[in-house]
């Protein structure tokens, strides 16, 4: 029998079975245990005929799995408002860089309005009829260069 089992999967499905077991915390084990004996208490009761005694480890079951879904929703509330301050600081993060980001290219637009400013005033002063020896053309675009 055993053999045939394995072969259908039924050893690796008990050897998971059994390794879920194993990954239990203390606190699951537990209730584990109480809902097991719940459940069978009921079916005891339920085969005894004693219908309205069956009700009762059913409605202390239905009872467990309240508490268990407030518990759950406990946590998820402070796992939730936990990504909206890691959200919250993610966003000032994007914020910051952006404004660096703008101020760089802000920088930049300046810059070059100078350079053309400068190159202008160069090429007038040559249309202008003025020496070309004595108009200094800047060979550079470096910000050090430029006194920054």
């Amino acid at each position: 029998m055993s053999a045939v089992l394995f072969k259908l999967g039924a050893g690796r499905w008990l050897r998971s079975i059994r390794q879920r077991f194993r990954a239990l915390t203390a606190r699951q084990a537990a209730v584990l245990a109480v809902a097991s004996v719940l459940g069978a208490a009921s079916a005891v009761a339920a085969l005894a005929g004693w219908p309205a005694l069956a009700t009762l480890p059913l409605g202390a079951m239905n009872f467990m799995i309240i508490l268990g879904l407030l518990q759950l929703r406990r946590r998820l509330r402070e796992e939730i408002q936990s990504l909206m301050q890691q959200h919250a600081r993610s966003v000032q993060r994007v914020e910051a860089a952006q404004r660096r980001i703008l101020a760089a290219v802000e920088n930049e637009r300046l810059a070059a309005a100078e350079w053309q400013q400068t190159l202008l005033g160069v090429l007038n002063q040559s249309a202008a009829g003025e020496g070309a020896a004595s108009v200094e053309v800047p060979t550079t675009r470096d910000p050090v260069a430029r006194g920054r």
